[in-house]
């Protein structure tokens, strides 16, 4: 068992370093403990790091917060290469991280990931874009399921149907993993507002419709 499994309920949760699902299992964790101690520490680190689409390019990171989501960890921190804070996936990471002797930036002097996630799923932040009302209709097959297991602690009941189904409203703001995770209902769930976070959901929708009946069997 790696030592991850036996430590992590001594992880300062509180101290707002790490947040971790009841699952802690999840891609190069292996790299947890040293990324854990370095924000800890206040410790600049140096890495290789390889994003999907991208040659693998040597980052200098200011670490700030850990975040296991969707059964991958990443990591929050102020990139040097590009001045703004970054999130970096810890599978993505090549090689050994390395510990550097330089001053560790913190803007503001403290780093709030209560503040900075309370209004995304996941981890993609948009600086500048602001959370907005989101109402979404949902059918009597998936209503139970969203009652037990919000979406978004922002969630909100705003109406009870007779055939089960609900209209829920969340305060979110409109990011990568809000689309995927609404797509995943399927036909269960139609956003009614906003008409942009609707529109994106159908356009991605109809895509999918049209690769089917493109590539039908005969």
């Amino acid at each position: 068992m790696h030592k991850l499994d036996t430590q992590v309920k001594h992880y300062k949760y509180d101290t707002g370093f790490i947040s971790f699902q009841e699952a802690v299992i999840a891609g190069n964790y292996e790299y947890v403990d040293e990324l854990y101690s370095a924000i800890a520490n206040n410790t600049v680190v140096e890495f290789m790091y390889k994003p999907f689409t991208n040659e693998a390019k040597k980052r200098t990171v200011h670490p700030y917060f850990l975040k296991q989501y969707n059964n991958r960890w990443f990591l929050l921190g102020y990139n040097e290469g590009k001045e703004s804070l970054s999130t970096f996936a810890l599978d993505r990471i090549q090689g050994k991280i390395k510990p550097l002797s330089k001053t560790y930036i913190l803007p503001d002097g403290i780093f709030n990931a209560q503040e900075y996630f309370k209004d995304i799923i996941g981890v993609t932040h948009y600086p500048g874009r602001p959370a907005e009302k989101i109402v979404i209709q949902c059918s009597g097959n998936v209503a139970p399921y969203i009652l037990t297991k919000p979406i978004h602690t922002s969630q909100e009941i705003m109406q009870r149907c007779n055939d089960g189904g609900i209209t829920i409203s969340l305060f979110l703001k409109h990011n990568y993993e809000l689309v995927n995770n609404l797509l995943g209902f399927g036909k269960d769930v139609t956003v009614l507002q906003p008409a942009a976070l609707a529109e994106e959901i159908k356009m991605q929708a109809k895509e999918v419709l049209e690769k089917y009946g493109n590539n039908a069997p005969e």
